[in-house]
């Protein structure tokens, strides 16, 4: 499953056509994350004034708004012949990529987008303080090429890509 993500950059203006980032949610991705977010944990018990731990990484692939278009049209396709219905379905995917992150639709074709060609590529692990105890996310950001711009995704939290990837959550 692909996790489409929106993107915040530190030069609106500038951001290298990374608007939107595409994550392959699998068993490989999961097991690496778990890892990373171990370390963060060991981190954060030697002291609470953790916030974020950085990899380098590349697993995430950075594209235009012609991506959200696509999804958007997938979506009302899937739905073709009640625009009522069509209207609902991309009005709920959107909702869910406004919250960061949403599915990415299976008829987009990626092949048929461009990915930006990037450097510096990294997975922050995100750690938030709770009352229950500290709760992780990750994250990507990279700087588009030929720019002096860092573009970052939403956060996506650990138990959330645990649903995606279809997994048991990390306790």
């Amino acid at each position: 499953m692909k996790i489409v993500l929106d993107t915040h950059c530190t030069s609106p203006e500038c951001n290298g056509d990374c608007d939107y980032a595409v994550l392959d949610a699998t068993a490989d991705l999961l097991k690496v994350v778990r890892s990373r977010v171990g370390l963060a944990r060991q981190a954060y018990r030697k002291g609470h004034d953790l916030l974020e731990l950085y990899f380098w990484d590349y697993r995430l692939d950075f594209y235009d708004a012609t991506l959200l278009t696509a999804c958007e049209e997938a979506v009302a396709a899937a739905t073709a012949g009640n625009e009522e219905a069509q209207a609902a379905a991309v009005e709920a995917w959107s909702k869910a990529l406004d919250n960061g992150h949403a599915v990415l639709p299976d008829a987009v074709d990626l092949t048929a987008h461009s990915p930006q060609r990037t450097e510096c590529d990294q997975m922050i692990v995100q750690c938030s303080p709770t009352p229950k105890g500290p709760e992780f996310e990750i994250a990507g950001v990279v700087i588009p090429k030929h720019t002096d711009s860092y573009v970052t995704t939403c956060g996506l939290p650990l138990a959330v890509l645990e649903d995606y990837c279809g997994k048991e959550p990390l306790k």
